[in-house]
C-alpha cells in the first residue's frame, strides 16, 4: 500500500470525515465530557451513529444498485426463461458464486489480517481487535500475495470443474449441460478477484469506488444478455452476461487498486496469509452452506421448477439482504474507528448497545413487514408463471433477515473466547439448516428451504444472546419497546394478509398501514421523538460538506508558527526534523505543536497533553493507514482521548486536501 498520509490518500480521507458544527474549543470539550452518550447534538453516541450514517449512505447506494440490477434481470430473464431453465440459470449461478467463495475462503480474510491488522469482514461478524502481530512489514507485498493466491485458487477451481462438468451436469441437468457448467466456472474465477479487490476497497474506507465497482458488478451483464437471449440463447446467455460483467468489475477494482499493489509475490506471506484466515474457513463455510445451499436443496429435492420460483422470491426478498448488509458493511470497517472506541468507553452500563439492538430491531421489521405486505405487486416483475412466488416472499424476508440478524447478536455480545462461539453456532446452523431442509422441502417444495433457515439461525442467534446474558457483559435491552414493535409487525402483518384486497385500493390500504404503523412506534415511544429530531443531524454528518468547507477555512486563517507547521508536517509531508529547525523548536516540541493547532481548529481544546508528541510522530509520519490506525489505537489504548484524537485526524485529512493547498 502507499504511504497514507500523501495527497491523494489525504484527499480520500477528507471525503470520510466529518466535522461537527462550530463551537468554542473549551465548550466543546466539556459537552463531550459530561453529555449522555446517545443524547444531545454532539453526545459521542451521536457521533458514532451519525459516521455510520454516512458510510451507509454510500454502501446504501451500491447495495440498491444491487437490488435494482436483481429486479431488473427477474424482470428481462423471465420473459425469455421458463420455471425450470429459470430455475436452472439459478443453479448454475449459485455454483459460480460457491466458486467465487471457495476462491477466496481464507485468502481474503487472511490478507486482510495481514494488510489492516483485522477482516472487518461484515459477513463473518469479525470484532476482533487490532492485531499489530498479524500486520505485514511489506503491506503491498502481502497485498499481491493474497491476490495471486486468489487468481491461483481460482485457476485451479476451473480446472476440477472441466474435469467434473459432465459429472456436475448430470446432478442438475444432463450431459449436454456441461458447456454450461464451464461457463459457470468462468464466471466465478472472475468474481473471486472482484469479491477480493472489492472488499480491500471496503476494509481502506474507499467507499466511492467501492460503489464504483458495485455498479459494473451488477449492471454490466443485462446489457450482454439481452441481445444474445433474442437471439434464442437461453442460459448461456446469461452466464456470458456474468463472466463479462465479472471480468469488468475485476479489471476496475485491480485498476483502483495499482498503487496498492508490489510487483512481486512472497511464499512466507502467502503462509502467513493463509494461516491467519484459517480460523474463518469453518465460519465462511457454514454460513454459505446455508445461503447457497438452498437453491441447490430446493434443486435437488424440489426440481428445478421449484428452484425457478424459490429464486423470483429470493430477488423479491433481497432488499431485506442488502438492508442488513450495509450496517454490516458499515459498522465493520468501523470497529477501529475513534466513535467507537469511544462510545466502548463510556458505556459501561452497555445502554448504547441496547438502544442500537431496539432500533437495528426497528430497521428490519420495516424491511421485513414492507416486502412481506407487497409480495404480490412486487412479484409481478417477474413474468406471470411466476406469481406462486408470492407465497415465499414473507418467508424468504425473514430467512435473509436471520443472517443478518445473527451477525448483529454476535457484534453486539461480549463473551470469553467469543470467536469460537462464532465457530461453534455457525457450524450447528449449517448442520440445522441441512436437517431440516431435508426433511421440509420434499413434503413442502420450495416453502421448506426458507423455513428450515428461519429455524436454523432463529435458534442460534437466541443462543448467543443468552448466552451473553448469562457468562458475558449482559446488555439492559428495552424489552418494553421491543414486545410492542412485535406486537405491532405481526398485528399489521396480519390485517394487511386478511383483511385487505389484492386490488389497487388495497395496495394503497397497505402504503398507509406503513405509514401508520411507523406513526405508532413514534407515538408510543419505541422511537422517541427526540431521536427523530437527531436525524437531520445524522444527514448533516453524513454529508459533511458544510463543516468540511467550514474546517478548511480555519485551517487557511492560521498564521505564523501555526500556519508554518501546518503547511510544512501536514501538506508537504517534510520531516520532523527539518522542520524543527526552521522554527527553533526540538522535533517532539513540532510535532506536539502542530497536534494542539490541529485539535484546536477542529473544535478541541488546545490545552497540552501527555500523549501529543507521540500522536503526531503516528499521524504525521509517513506510514500505510494500517500502521497507523495501529499506532493510534495504542495511543488511545494508553489512555489518550479518542474523540481528541479523532479530531486531529480529520483536522489533518482535511488540511491535505486540494481546496486547502489551492488557497494557500
Amino acid at each position: 500500500m502507499p504511504d497514507a498520509p500523501e495527497a491523494e490518500a489525504i484527499e480520500e480521507e477528507a471525503l470520510e470525515l466529518e466535522q461537527d458544527e462550530e463551537r468554542d474549543g473549551e465548550e466543546r470539550r466539556e459537552e463531550i465530557d459530561h453529555e449522555p452518550i446517545f443524547t444531545g447534538a454532539h453526545g459521542v453516541g451521536t457521533r458514532f451513529a451519525g459516521r455510520i450514517g454516512r458510510h451507509a449512505t454510500a454502501y446504501g447506494a451500491a447495495a440498491a444498485a444491487g437490488m435494482l440490477a436483481g429486479l431488473a434481470g427477474v424482470g428481462i430473464f423471465t420473459q425469455f426463461l421458463d420455471q425450470s431453465e429459470f430455475g436452472k440459470m439459478a443453479v448454475l449461478s449459485t455454483i459460480s458464486t460457491m466458486i467465487t467463495t471457495i476462491a477466496t475462503l481464507g485468502i481474503m480474510q487472511g490478507t486482510m489480517r495481514r494488510v489492516h491488522g483485522h477482516s472487518g469482514d461484515d459477513e463473518e461478524g469479525d470484532v476482533g481487535e487490532l492485531d499489530r502481530e498479524a500486520l505485514a512489514a511489506d503491506p503491498r507485498l502481502a497485498l499481491t500475495t493474497g491476490l495471486v493466491l486468489t487468481i491461483a485458487a481460482g485457476g485451479v477451481l476451473f480446472v476440477v470443474a472441466v474435469v467434473l462438468q459432465r459429472e456436475v451436469a448430470d446432478l442438475f441437468g444432463g450431459p449436454r449441460d456441461a458447456t454450461l457448467i464451464m461457463l459457470a466456472a468462468g464466471a466465478g474465477v472472475a468474481g473471486g478477484v472482484m469479491r477480493f479487490a472489492r472488499n480491500i476497497l471496503r476494509l481502506q474506507l474507499r467507499s466511492a469506488a467501492y460503489l464504483a465497482v458495485t455498479l459494473v458488478y451488477a449492471f454490466g451483464g443485462i446489457p450482454v444478455a439481452i441481445p444474445l437471449l433474442q437471439a434464442g440463447l437461453g442460459v448461456e446467455a446469461v452466464l456470458i452476461g456474468f463472466i463479462v460483467a465479472n471480468g469488468a468489475a475485476s479489471a476496475l477494482c485491480l485498476a483502483l487498486m495499482a498503487t496498492d499493489l508490489r510487483p512481486a509475490v512472497s511464499l512466507r506471506e502467502a503462509r502467513e496469509i493463509l494461516r491467519g484466515g484459517l480460523v474463518y474457513v469453518p465460519i465462511m463455510a457454514g454460513m454459505h452452506a446455508i445461503q447457497m445451499g438452498d437453491t441447490l436443496l430446493v434443486a435437488t429435492f424440489g426440481g428445478l421448477s421449484d428452484t425457478g420460483l424459490y429464486r423470483v422470491a429470493q430477488r423479491i426478498a433481497m432488499p431485506v439482504s442488502f438492508g442488513t448488509s450495509v450496517f454490516q458493511q458499515s459498522w465493520g470497517p468501523l470497529k477501529r474507528d475513534m466513535t467507537q472506541v469511544a462510545v466502548d468507553r463510556v458505556d459501561e452500563a452497555r445502554r448504547y448497545a441496547a438502544h442500537l439492538f431496539t432500533y437495528y430491531a426497528v430497521f428490519i421489521a420495516a424491511l421485513v413487514l414492507g416486502i412481506a405486505m407487497l409480495a404480490d405487486q412486487l412479484v409481478k416483475v417477474a413474468s406471470g408463471e411466476f406469481g406462486e412466488a408470492a407465497a415465499i416472499v414473507p418467508l424468504t424476508t425473514l430467512s435473509v433477515a436471520g443472517h443478518g440478524w445473527f451477525i448483529f447478536s454476535y457484534r453486539n455480545s461480549r463473551l470469553p473466547g467469543q470467536m469460537l462461539w462464532m465457530i461453534g453456532l455457525t457450524l450447528v446452523a449449517a448442520l440445522l439448516f441441512i436437517a431440516f431442509s431435508v426433511l421440509l422441502i420434499p413434503s413442502l417444495g420450495a416453502i421448506g428451504a426458507p423455513i428450515a433457515a428461519i429455524a436454523a439461525w432463529g435458534l442460534v442467534s437466541a443462543v448467543m444472546l443468552v448466552t451473553n446474558q448469562l457468562i458475558g457483559e449482559p446488555i439492559p435491552y428495552e424489552y418494553r419497546n421491543l414486545l410492542a414493535l412485535g406486537g405491532l409487525t405481526v398485528a399489521a402483518w396480519l390485517v394487511s394478509r386478511w383483511l385487505l384486497p389484492e386490488t389497487t385500493l388495497g395496495t394503497l390500504a397497505r402504503l398507509a398501514l406503513l405509514l401508520g404503523w411507523a406513526a405508532t412506534l413514534l407515538r408510543i415511544g419505541v422511537v422517541p421523538r427526540s431521536d427523530v429530531h437527531a436525524v437531520g443531524r445524522f444527514l448533516r454528518d453524513a454529508s459533511g460538506v458544510d463543516s468540511r468547507r467550514e474546517l478548511r477555512a480555519r485551517l487557511a486563517g492560521l498564521e505564523g508558527d501555526d500556519a508554518l507547521l501546518v503547511e510544512e508536517l501536514v501538506r508537504r509531508r517534510r520531516p520532523p526534523s527539518e522542520v524543527a529547525d526552521r522554527t527553533g523548536l526540538s522535533e517532539e516540541e513540532a510535532l506536539a505543536h502542530a497536534v494542539r493547532v490541529l485539535r484546536r481548529v477542529a473544535g478541541g481544546t488546545e490545552q497540552p497533553k501527555e500523549t501529543d508528541a507521540r500522536l503526531g510522530a503516528v499521524l504525521l509520519g509517513r506510514m500505510t493507514r494500517s500502521e497507523r490506525d495501529m499506532g493510534v489505537m495504542e495511543i488511545v489504548t494508553a489512555g489518550a482521548d479518542p474523540i481528541e484524537a479523532d479530531l486531529v485526524k480529520r483536522a489533518i485529512a482535511a488540511a491535505g486536501s486540494r481546496q486547502v493547498r489551492r488557497r494557500t
